[in-house]
């Protein structure tokens, strides 16, 4: 048993987390979805930037004229010009040496052995001199044969045929003073070294001392050849540390460096090979070759932007990513003002560019922290933008991003909840301020050419303005596109005369009176918290249009038969909680934002009809009643807003219940019924907290505390009274008045004792005696007494248009200010006949009574849903007037419209 109970648990358990996962993946899909749309306006925005970058191709060759100065569009090394230096460089540098021993002894041996191969030849040449009859080697004629044996007879020094014919006219003293000399200077010229590669210089030095001791024959044409066979260098070179030394003066040299910006071929000049490499290296020549290095940056720093925007959603709107209208605009915006940015900075006018039309629009649109965040993202693109082209530089870069991390800021803080067209105007003109600033702040610190600053910082000056001008006009296409409840919007969707409002006025009348004071609490809760009223309140003139398809079956708006009273629990449950579900669909076709949709769809969460739920409990005794059935099958509130509508709606309706609307018993009450919903668990997706919430009560008890203000209690009137003693007392006033006109002093005093206003006296007239006039007359106990108990506190609800339109002609001006036992009293009494108005006539206090402005008004006292209704007994006064029934006076008010309250109290009277 226990195993199955725990199993059972376990399905609960995995039961309610699928139950639960359910929106979570709802979630997930919608964040995705908001990602694939950042990735994509990335993209293109890269897109964008590639196109700005790559710069325009030109149809060249070597010698080719160039149609105009072509300037690097990025810093590029001139590869010819570079290597070429290089390698003067390690040309230049001196080879090391090693000295190496048995160099002398090697080459004196070898000096000795030529020389002995050269003295068999002279010796050859003896022999043939010998054998001819000639006196002289120089009259010598030595045949081919000759010249050959010759040269076989030197192995180790091979000599030229004129070079042997000069060896075989020598003699072997020449021979042997030339094997000496050469030997002396040899060492000499070893012992100074002989360094490897410096033959030929020491060969030359070692000839120079030997010319003028030699024969002049060997000298010129074998000497040379003879030490070339001999002489070896004693210092050798060091090929690894020369090659080391070679490498460090190689790698030495820098590269030949175009920068950006720098002309490469002037305009009219021929191009040059080296010009026409670098030209290729840049791709701006028009051979098909493309730059990649360009479009790979491009690609990495848009990734790496990518990355910063999505981390910045994440961090302070995590829920943009769930809103696909948002992110759409927000990429947007990016899109749309790097475009703007490209234009100018492809015109030469890089400060004109629009770079706070994204901040602008987004703040009124969105809200201010995706502004900040968009404004970020603009910066390092203008930054990229700035590396980029053919005329933008550097520091440029640096001017474009301050100005955007400036100007930011400052859009945020002018347009946060406050977007009207007219202040963004004033926006555009604080960021064009602030451009310029930036610019100037930094010329100072640069010490750039001011002249130059003072036309940079005109056309920042212009960029702000045309940033704001463009944002004022891509504002309302954006907010009909994505349907935004932006401002704007909200405020006209508040204009009673929209035509969903004006179809609940003229349909549902009631329904309309409750969406206002609904609307009135949302605000002010909305204002507690920070949340936005405007679209608390909006959404509460809107939460119930779902009520104009069957108006009837609404208690606000039904003047007789309740269609309840004949249907079935179910059917009723399904009728009264199907009006958020129609209410969704008329403002869809109406197409009202989708923050006041989700607003109509949850003002009631899952809440149950509790009404018709005891209605089929009580049906059905016996049956098993599933609450469910009964429940609102909308969602639970998401937004503060939502849940702020919700609250007001439950709690204006159960308000007006109440018999004994006290301030302290309506904030209890308010209380209350927050805690059954969150009981309920209805506001357990809303971002409220509990501290929110108490500031919410205190809203909703401070404005249903207006409504339902204490007022005071006038004393009923018959029309047909007045008017008769109205006639009476002009009757009186006639009689009176002496020939000239002129009331006589018995009339005043008389006309005081009946408690009515005195008539202008003449001031020639008699006057009484001053104890007469000092004398004030008294009312008389006994109908005073008649008059409390014969005054009724209700008023005809027939006679009151009457009172205000004759009551005007006859009432004198005097403000009302009834004491606090006569009212007390009539509140008790039956209708005040003719008897007890003349009574109330003599009391002194009476005069203070009489109403101001010509004007009387009916009794009203505050209605109390609720309340048991009595029927009202009619009262004939004793001069004929018309006996009729009427309903209580609470009756009556409750049927009053609340715009006809202003009217309820004659003007100047004080409210108890």
């Amino acid at each position: 048993m226990k195993l199955w109970k725990t199993r059972k648990s376990l399905f609960k358990n995995k039961r309610a987390k699928s139950e639960l996962a359910g929106p979570e993946r709802i979630r997930r899909r919608k964040e995705l979805t908001g990602t694939l749309i950042l990735a994509v306006g990335m993209l293109l925005m890269a897109c964008i930037y590639m196109l700005a970058s790559t710069p325009e191709r030109y149809n060249l060759v070597v010698g080719s004229i160039a149609p105009k100065t072509i300037t690097a569009t990025r810093d590029v090394v001139d590869e010819i010009t570079t290597v070429q230096r290089r390698q003067a460089a390690a040309a230049a540098v001196q080879p090391s040496y090693h000295p190496i021993d048995g160099v002398e002894a090697e080459v004196l041996a070898k000096l000795n052995l030529v020389m002995d191969e050269m003295k068999a030849v002279v010796n050859y040449s003896d022999l043939l001199l010998s054998e001819s009859e000639c006196a002289g080697k120089d009259e010598l004629v030595f045949a081919d044969t000759d010249i050959a044996y010759a040269e076989s007879l030197m192995p180790d020094l091979k000599l030229a045929p004129y070079q042997l014919t000069t060896l075989l006219r020598s003699n072997l003293d020449e021979l042997d003073l030339e094997r000496k000399l050469f030997t002396s200077v040899i060492k000499n010229t070893l012992a100074a070294t002989i360094s490897e590669g410096q033959e030929e210089q020491s060969i030359s030095s070692i000839l120079n001392l030997s010319m003028n001791r030699i024969d002049m024959n060997m000298y010129q044409n074998v000497a040379r050849s003879l030490l070339r066979a001999c002489i070896l260098p004693n210092m050798v070179i060091d090929n690894e540390a020369t090659q080391a030394a070679r490498q460090i003066a190689y790698d030495a040299v820098e590269d030949v460096i175009y920068k950006q910006g720098e002309n490469i071929v002037e305009s009219g000049t021929r191009v040059k090979s080296t010009q026409l490499e670098i030209l290729r290296s840049l791709g701006l020549l028009a051979d098909n070759r493309i730059d990649m290095n360009v479009y790979m940056g491009a690609l990495i720093i848009y990734v790496l932007l990518s990355a910063v925007l999505y981390m910045l959603i994440l961090l302070f709107d995590r829920d943009m990513l769930t809103d696909k209208r948002k992110m759409s605009l927000l990429m947007l915006s990016l899109v749309l003002t790097e475009g703007l940015s490209v234009v100018a900075i492809s015109l030469e006018q890089p400060y004109f560019a629009p770079v706070a039309l994204a901040v602008l629009l987004l703040t009124g649109m969105v809200s201010s922290s995706v502004a900040i965040t968009a404004n970020t993202i603009i910066a390092l693109v203008v930054a990229a933008l700035s590396m980029g082209g053919d005329s933008a530089y550097a520091a440029q870069m640096v001017y474009m991003m301050y100005m955007v991390l400036v100007s930011g800021p400052i859009c945020a803080l002018m347009l946060h909840k406050k977007s009207q067209r007219t202040r963004v105007l004033l926006t555009g003109i604080l960021i064009s301020v602030s451009n310029a600033v930036v610019i100037f702040a930094i010329a100072f610190l640069t010490n750039s050419d001011m002249s130059a600053m003072v036309d940079s910082a005109l056309w920042a000056l212009g960029g702000g303005i045309l940033s704001a001008l463009l944002a004022v006009s891509f504002q309302p296409i954006f907010e009909v596109v994505f349907n935004l409840a932006t401002t704007a919007k909200l405020l006209e969707l508040a204009n009673p005369n929209q035509p969903l409002l004006r179809r609940l006025l003229i349909e549902t009348p009631g329904t309309y009176h409750h969406s206002i004071v609904v609307g009135n609490l949302a605000e002010a809760a909305a204002e507690s918290v920070g949340a936005n009223p405007l679209l608390a309140r909006v959404g509460a003139y809107y939460h119930d249009i779902g009520k104009l398809k069957r108006p009837n079956y609404f208690k606000e708006n039904q003047m007789g038969e309740n269609p309840h009273e004949k249907t079935d629990p179910y059917v009723s449950a399904a009728i009264v909680t199907s009006h958020t579900r129609d209410g969704v669909q008329l403002a869809q076709k109406a197409r009202l934002p989708f923050e006041v949709q989700q607003i109509i769809a949850q003002h009631h969460g899952d809440t149950p009809v509790m009404y018709f739920y005891y209605r089929a409990v009580k049906d059905n005794p016996d049956a098993q009643i599933n609450i469910k059935d009964f429940r609102y099958d909308g969602e639970k509130p998401t937004t503060k807003e939502a849940a702020i509508v919700m609250l007001a709606d439950t709690i204006e309706a159960a308000v007006r219940t109440m018999k004994n609307p006290t301030p302290e018993a309506i904030e209890d009450f308010i209380i209350q019924l927050v805690r059954s919903k969150l009981e309920d668990g209805q506001l357990s997706m809303s971002p409220l907290t509990f501290a929110e919430m108490d500031k919410i009560c205190e809203a909703f008890a401070t404005v249903m505390n207006g409504v339902f203000h204490e007022r005071i209690e006038y004393p009923s009137v018959s029309i047909k009274q007045i008017r008769e003693k109205n006639e009476e007392k002009i009757a009186l006033t006639r009689k009176d008045t002496d020939e000239s006109g002129v009331q006589t002093q018995e009339a005043l005093l008389k006309r005081q004792h009946d408690g009515e206003p005195p008539q202008p006296i003449d001031a020639n007239a008699p006057q009484p005696p001053r104890q007469i006039r000092e004398q004030k007359p008294e009312a008389k106990p006994e109908v005073k007494a008649e008059a409390k108990a014969e005054a009724k506190p209700e008023v005809k609800a027939d006679a009151k248009a009457e009172i205000k339109t004759e009551v005007a002609h006859v009432v004198p001006s005097a403000p009302v200010k009834p004491k606090p036992e006569i009212k007390e009293e009539a509140a008790q009494a039956p209708e005040a006949k003719e008897s007890a108005a003349s009574a109330q006539a003599q009391k002194p206090e009476a005069k203070r009574e009489e109403h101001t402005g010509g004007e009387i008004s009916a009794p009203v006292s505050q209605s109390k849903q609720g309340e048991p209704k009595a029927e009202a007994k009619a009262a004939a006064s004793d001069e004929g007037a018309n006996t009729q029934d009427k309903k209580p006076a609470e009756q009556k008010v409750a049927e009053t419209a609340a715009d006809t309250k202003a009217h309820e109290e004659p003007e100047g009277a004080k409210r108890e």
